[in-house]
């Protein structure tokens, strides 16, 4: 009786394996519920590829189909791996029909012992596949030993924001922030140009310093406008701008983007006229470890899906297209880093009229600003000489009680012959700090236009120049690749000079381009 028992208890916790091996015989169905139902796998060391034309998730080793009936407008499928020193499973969802034409609704794979989970828009009662894969420890071939753990779909209803399909109706991204994806296709109006062209090129358009490629990171939205969600990063302080989508393992599937500069409502049939360049894209490399703007390759990410940091002065905008290749639906993660800080609010609001005078004769500056009624805020005047380490020469308080706005001047000592950098720090009465725009001015006798100084630099040069109309400063390579480029303003004439942060080139020979639209001129620059 004991023996009967023990063989009773054995066979209760022997696993039964459910998947098929491919898709010709009976697939197995996963029970679709309110919470997880877990149901066992286990992959072979072998692996069977029986798609006709492979989805494009980037794997070739397929090892196991389950299939599910939808019951809600929104499903979850995770892969539970419990072999933790064994191959990596991840998990593919498609739809479409035994031997014939799959196509893929999403794709995971993490690190081992790591659940896989793939969330997308369903239609009830229609019939998808989940695939679970594996690969051996170098990902080129089948896997060495076998791997099991448990597969489940849960179904749930999306209840998240419209997602922004159209340029026009873009969102507004103020700060770090997740924003809703799904299967949207292009909206109404498919805006993106035609891959290869000016406003969609194939490349990059600042050829990054690590590239799997050899010469840059390819791009740009290359399958169109897929699935976008259309948001503007509003610049509220001047620096190095960086960002990533799904940093830290939040990314679940291929999170392609093009980013162009944003001057207003134009914006958007300038990008459909194809009349509009971008300023960074990236078609990813892979679709784990995010993607973004970057000087620093976060954990688990990959050079393939990360641009150099964008250099952006205040209170300008930009506009990006992000594409869900992968046509899962997920919240996407936007965290922002580098020197640059984004905000919704206006700029510099309490700091109207923020200038910068000299008169070189006494060698003094004149630093002056207005402040509105009852901003009840401090100002401190700061001061640089590199642009990077700022002391406070001076600070006023615009108290409560102020009937009307108040002007505020500072005067402070010039050194001759030295570049010297201005701005005003608000502090709000609840501690929360603005910065106005950087300024730059010089007493130095013989200034000439169109010219660089420092010149070999590291970390900043200042552009001296002037115009009758706003220009464009581009940047190139020594072979003739266009790196960055940086919009001039009008300067009505005078001589201005503009600081230029040139840290996140590379050591070397760089050719700077003036475009002042009735003339350019080119100045040689080096980076030390």
């Amino acid at each position: 009786m004991k023996n009967l028992l023990l063989l009773l208890i054995l066979c209760q916790i022997i696993p039964v394996f459910g998947q098929s091996d491919n898709c010709t015989g009976t697939v197995p169905t996963l029970t679709v519920g309110a919470a997880c139902t877990p149901t066992n796998y286990s992959i072979p060391t072998s692996y069977f590829d029986n798609f006709s034309t492979e989805p494009s998730c980037g794997w070739d080793d397929i090892d196991g189909f389950f299939q599910f009936t939808a019951t809600s407008t929104y499903t979850t499928v995770t892969v539970t791996d419990a072999t933790t020193n064994g191959p990596n499973p991840g998990l593919m969802i498609v739809s479409g029909t035994c031997g014939g034409t799959f196509t893929p609704l999403g794709c995971s794979q993490s690190g081992n012992g790591v659940d896989e989970s793939v969330s997308f828009a369903t239609v009830v009662g229609q019939t998808y596949f989940a695939v679970i894969f594996a690969t051996n420890a170098a990902n080129t071939g089948p896997p060495t030993s076998a791997t099991n753990g448990t597969i489940c779909a849960v179904q749930s209803t999306y209840s998240g924001p419209v997602v922004a399909s159209e340029c026009a109706n873009h969102v507004n991204i103020c700060s770090n922030a997740g924003f809703q994806i799904d299967p949207n296709g292009y909206g109404t109006i498919d805006e993106i140009p035609v891959s290869g062209s000016l406003g969609n090129p194939y490349y990059d358009p600042y050829f990054g310093p690590v590239s799997p490629w050899g010469g840059g990171n390819m791009g740009c939205l290359q399958s169109g406008e897929n699935n976008s969600t259309w948001m503007v990063i509003n610049v509220y302080t001047a620096g190095n701008l960086e960002f990533s989508f799904g940093a830290g393992g939040a990314q679940a599937g291929f999170y392609d983007w093009i980013m162009y500069p944003y001057t207003g409502t134009g914006t958007c049939s300038a990008i459909t006229a194809n009349t509009v360049a971008p300023v960074r894209c990236n078609w990813n490399e892979t679709n784990t470890g995010g993607t973004g703007l970057t000087s620093t390759l976060p954990a688990g990410g990959s050079w393939g899906n990360y641009e150099p940091p964008l250099a952006v002065t205040a209170n300008t905008q930009y506009i990006i297209c992000f594409s869900n290749y992968s046509s899962v639906v997920t919240t996407v993660p936007m965290v922002f880093g580098g020197t640059a800080t984004v905000g919704c609010s206006a700029l510099s609001a309490n700091m109207n009229n923020f200038s910068v005078q000299t008169d070189c004769e006494t060698s003094l500056a004149f630093i002056s600003w207005d402040a509105p009624l009852e901003s009840n805020s401090t100002y401190e005047v700061q001061r640089s000489y590199t642009g990077e380490f700022w002391d406070i020469i001076g600070s006023v308080t615009q108290p409560s009680s102020s009937s009307d706005s108040k002007q505020f001047v500072f005067r402070d000592d010039l050194e001759k012959d030295k570049m010297v950098f201005y701005r005003l720090k608000e502090i709000h009465s609840n501690g929360i700090s603005d910065y106005s725009e950087l300024k730059s001015v010089t007493c130095k006798s013989g200034i000439s236009p169109n010219t660089l100084s420092p010149n070999p630099s590291s970390e900043l040069t200042n552009l001296t120049y002037y115009s009758k109309q706003p220009g464009t400063l581009h940047i190139f390579d020594a072979v003739g690749r266009l790196i960055e480029q940086i919009p001039l303003e009008n300067t009505k004439s005078k001589i201005v000079l503009k600081p230029i942060d040139v840290s996140n080139l590379q050591n070397g020979v760089y050719r700077f381009v003036l475009d002042l639209g009735t003339e350019s001129s080119s100045i040689q620059f080096v980076k030390k």
